[in-house]
């Protein structure tokens, strides 16, 4: 199971992420608790070389994303916002783009990106683009049709994460405040639970 850590704001939280077995690391560049700035994130993305490193972003213009990830060495781009699929064939690279989904009608908005790499579903939450802890309803995880291609967002944490996985067996999980202390800084025992649940 592919796994991303994500909201990524210091050395301390890098450093255990880069050693806990998960995939990749993502670093948010967008509004909220967890955001860092290129200068930050390019520190970080160096303690984590090992990882694929990922940048976060809402609505942005697609040059600072583009200086943003040259600056940072991001392997990949997470388009969290209404970015439309003219946007993502613009910017090129590798792209996940995020869905929250409020009912089935996003989840078949996802045929519209054929050229992102996989797709994320985050909980839809009214004016939060993500990290809110909120689960993805069941009803709506069982509809997913293409789960290979998809990353489950959305209060995924060990207590739930059998749950979520007998329900759908996507491509990876992209997990947040379900290894916080508190939003933007991570709990090393609660990552370490984590990645010991998806292993055994």
């Amino acid at each position: 199971m592919w796994l991303k850590l994500c909201g990524c704001t210091n050395s301390d939280d890098a450093r255990a992420i880069a050693g806990s077995g998960a995939d990749a690391v993502g670093f948010v560049f967008a509004p909220g608790p967890r955001r860092v700035s290129a200068e930050a994130a390019q520190h970080l993305a160096r303690i984590c070389k090992n990882l694929v490193r990922i940048g976060v972003f809402v609505d942005e213009d697609i040059e600072t994303v583009n200086d943003i990830r040259s600056t940072c060495k991001l392997d990949a781009v997470q388009l969290h916002g209404s970015e439309s699929p003219q946007y993502c064939r613009r910017l090129g690279g590798t792209l996940i783009k995020a869905f929250r989904l409020r009912d089935s009608a996003e989840l078949q908005q996802m045929q519209h990106y054929p050229m992102v790499w996989k797709f994320l579903i985050d909980a839809f939450v009214p004016g939060r683009r993500g990290g809110t802890g909120k689960r993805i309803g069941d009803d709506l995880l069982i509809r997913v049709s293409n789960p290979d291609n998809v990353i489950v967002a959305g209060g995924v944490n060990k207590d739930n994460l059998r749950h979520i996985l007998g329900l759908i067996q996507p491509f990876g999980l992209d997990v947040s405040s379900g290894v916080e202390k508190s939003p933007g800084l991570k709990d090393k025992v609660k990552i370490n639970q984590l990645i010991t649940t998806i292993r055994e």
